[in-house]
């Protein structure tokens, strides 16, 4: 599961105004609470840990949406 929420953080990276903005928002929030649960009964490898948390601040300052909030939409 999160080899693909990783996956989904490049769907529509770059664009500005899509609803792809959904999927890595999502994604993103998916994958840390995977890895809450990796820390509180840990199943993961360490490399596995360093892999997925290495992706975060790349993802972060790829992503060019920064809207918090669209009307209609959530």
């Amino acid at each position: 599961m999160a080899d693909q929420m990783l996956e989904n953080l490049t769907v529509g990276l770059g664009e500005v105004g899509t609803d792809t903005v959904f999927l890595r928002a999502f994604s993103m929030l998916i994958l840390t609470e995977i890895l809450q649960e990796d820390h509180e009964r840990p199943f993961l490898t360490e490399a596995e840990v360093r892999h997925y948390m290495g992706q975060g601040p790349a993802y972060l300052t790829a992503e060019q949406d920064m809207r918090g909030y669209i009307v209609g939409k959530g």
